[in-house]
């Protein structure tokens, strides 16, 4: 009787420290990502860069062609605003992925080069 006693005293806390690592294992995966150091980023950050570098591209480029090709000074205006907020967002990106040694796409992607090449025929408002 004296070892099962033994056996219990010693089996409980061993439980209970077991059960207190697992639940703290599960807590800390549960927590969102940090930006302290990270080196690799991965899932939806990685895509998030992915998209976000040559979609910034094409609206800077779509942006040029309609600085180039509107006729009101509206849309010109607007195409002048977007193409400094999105140049100064792809920079600020260009440097976060230079950080976390991610290369982004160098080029626009498909759908948005059709949309400029479909786009530079046309002029006006």
């Amino acid at each position: 009787m004296k070892t099962r006693q033994l056996k219990s005293q010693w089996i409980k806390p061993f439980l209970a420290g077991g059960t207190i690592a697992s639940l703290m294992a599960i807590a800390s995966a549960a927590e969102p990502p940090s930006d302290k150091g990270d080196k690799v980023v991965t899932g939806g950050d990685l895509a998030f860069m992915n998209d976000a570098g040559p979609g910034g591209v094409a609206e800077v480029e779509l942006g040029r062609l309609a600085v180039e090709r509107g006729a009101s000074a509206e849309i010109k205006q607007f195409a002048k605003q977007m193409i400094e907020d999105h140049s100064k967002a792809g920079e600020k990106l260009k440097k976060l992925a230079q950080q976390k040694k991610v290369t982004l796409p160098p080029e626009i992607l498909p759908q948005a080069k059709q949309t400029k090449e479909k786009l530079a025929k046309l002029s006006g408002s």
